[in-house]
């Protein structure tokens, strides 16, 4: 049985930096119209089970709403409630910026109220 891939993507307004979990694959993308088509195929060919962005007051609406027109499994999550999680869990220090996404993913991915990394109505992710 494949494993399955969960993508967590931290936004900025000049980039996006992309972590993919299992593999440890990352990598930055702009955020030009043109690089978010090619970040949405490069996705869509993993077949990801879940992608995963931290709200960050707007920037994140080009490349959810690509996501969702590529009918991809895209989710924002609230900041502060998955560095809440991560406390409750022990990791209380999370590393520099890219191995912090990293590591949110995998905390979303086994955080009660989700099912296989997919988050029910008790997580703490809104879908899109």
């Amino acid at each position: 049985m494949p494993q399955s891939v969960v993508v967590g993507i931290d936004v900025s307004k000049a980039e996006f930096c992309v972590a993919i979990d299992p593999s440890g694959e990352r990598w930055i993308s702009a955020t030009t119209p043109l690089a978010i088509d090619a970040l949405v195929e490069r996705l869509r060919a993993m077949t990801p089970q879940l992608i995963v962005l931290e709200a960050t007051g707007g920037y994140e609406a080009p490349i959810v709403a690509a996501c969702a027109a590529a009918g991809l499994p895209v989710v924002i999550v609230n900041p502060r409630q998955v560095r809440a999680f991560a406390q409750a869990i022990g990791q209380n220090q999370l590393a520099q910026e890219q191995n912090q996404l990293a590591q949110e993913v995998e905390i979303i991915a086994r955080r009660p109220g989700t099912a296989n990394g997919i988050p029910t109505s008790a997580g703490i992710v809104g879908t899109v």
